[in-house]
């Protein structure tokens, strides 16, 4: 497909990488021509400096042709202006990055007014993700599937795990619950399960797909449940701070906010009644002591810098805080967390980034129209895809027993009408079908027949 992607930042710069890896045909635009003279060193990629506002530029870049453009200013306004100038001149689809959480509350109009076809607010999203982690235990992570009926949990085996030794076979049937195993990372090598007699192992990561219901109860049989958060000590406060602010008190959990903005303090005084707020002139460990740190169940640093919130982070931990949840934008500093058992991490780059890949793929699919959801996961090595069978294909109506599957595929949930379905040698793919499959990232499955050899 030919992408135009408009603003070179960190975003900008790692899509590009992607669509490249995917030969994808991508024009990139920005004001910074030394950062597209240094990028276009490293990369083949067609590069124009100017406005991706502007028509003229637009025009230049052939954007009557594009399949996509994609606006990542920092801009808001420049990225709505782009993706107009864009349809207005051709371009099929148009995604728009924006961080005013005013916008989002009015996504509709935007798609309307402004033809975009997809509006991304990572603070938005972020925000909503933090607040799923408060509900949940710090070494799980949950992705949504079919509607959000279906969950898949990310979570790492420590050493008092009850899953260690236990085979996927085992696990199952142990404890009755409707659940299975899509994927296990051990010591960075991936494991798609298709033998269920490999025993979990410590340090192991492994993504379990289960319903809302039975995810729930699997992960109390476990012990992985934690008491419920019921107090929580905020380390800044931007847009994302503002949104959470107001989905933890509407959870009716305890929230004291320090801020380093005075006047930001003010206006959030004003805006939550039933918050704390607290002004603090520095990030330090005697103000963060004074503000009971320690009497807190979790800690949820938001501040600009990943510096400030990774020392945040680790004097929490120092303290036995028993949730911490770090915004981190820089990858560097992931593995850093990891090390010190703070795993908990959220970053609005990767929510812009997987966001835009998955409406590309979906998008790129459209013929068969075939592929509703698409998370990639394990450090984006492999893919849990959700596929609608909407034909009677040849391989419907026969028991998966006699279907062969390629190797590193995984059928993970059949959702057939309200029953949900753990496939085994004798279920039959039919018509209607809503399919979950797990696949490494780089076979390039892009509906269900793709997964059998032949």
């Amino acid at each position: 497909m030919k992408i135009i992607v408009i603003g070179l930042g960190q975003v900008g710069q790692e899509l590009v990488k992607e669509l490249i890896q995917k030969n994808h045909d991508v024009t990139v635009i920005d004001l910074n021509k030394e950062l597209l003279n240094k990028f276009t060193n490293k990369y083949e990629v067609n590069a124009i400096v100017g406005s991706g506002a502007s028509k003229e530029i637009q025009t230049k870049a052939k954007c009557e042709l594009a399949d996509i453009v994609i606006a990542l200013t920092d801009t808001d306004e420049i990225n709505l202006m782009s993706c107009l100038t864009a349809k207005h001149l051709g371009a099929k689809y148009t995604i728009a990055k924006v961080k005013n959480l005013e916008y989002k509350s009015n996504d509709e109009f935007l798609k309307e007014q402004f033809n975009i076809d997809l509006v991304i607010n990572s603070e938005h999203t972020t925000a909503d993700e933090i607040t799923r982690i408060v509900g949940y235990p710090s070494n799980i992570k949950i992705e949504r599937f079919w509607e959000s009926k279906i969950n898949m949990s990310e979570i790492i085996l420590r050493e008092d795990s009850l899953l260690i030794g236990e085979t996927i076979q085992n696990i199952k049937a142990k404890y009755k619950d409707k659940i299975n195993i899509g994927c296990i990372v051990r010591n960075d090598k991936i494991i798609i399960p298709n033998n269920e007699n490999i025993k979990l192992e410590v340090g192991d990561t492994v993504y379990v797909l289960a319903n809302t219901v039975r995810m729930h109860k699997f992960l109390k049989k476990i012990k992985l449940i934690e008491k419920p958060v019921k107090s929580v000590l905020m380390v800044g406060c931007g847009n994302i701070g503002e949104k959470l602010i107001g989905n933890l008190l509407k959870m009716n959990i305890k929230v004291k906010i320090i801020e380093f903005d005075l006047k930001k303090c003010q206006e959030l005084s004003e805006k939550f009644e039933e918050a704390t707020v607290v002004f603090g002139e520095e990030v330090n460990s005697d103000l963060l002591i004074e503000e009971g740190i320690k009497d807190y169940d979790c800690c949820i640093s938001l501040t600009g810098n990943d510096e400030s919130n990774l020392v945040i982070s680790m004097f929490a931990w120092s303290c036995k805080t028993r949730k911490i949840i770090t915004k981190i934008r820089s990858i560097s500093y992931t593995s850093m967390l990891h090390n010190v058992e703070i795993d908990t991490t959220v970053s609005p780059y990767f929510i812009i980034l997987s966001s835009i890949i998955k409406y590309i793929r979906s998008i790129k699919d459209c013929i068969n129209n075939s592929i509703q959801t698409l998370y990639r996961f394990a450090n984006n090595q492999v893919d849990a895809i959700e596929f609608v069978i909407d034909k009677n294909y040849d391989y419907c109506n026969k028991p998966i027993a006699e279907l062969k599957l390629k190797e590193n595929v995984l059928i993970g949930f059949i959702v057939r009408g309200k029953d949900v379905v753990i496939p085994n040698g004798d279920t039959v793919f039919m018509q209607g079908d809503s399919v979950i499959i797990v696949a490494k990232a780089d076979m390039g499955i892009s509906e269900v027949g793709d997964v059998f050899v032949g």
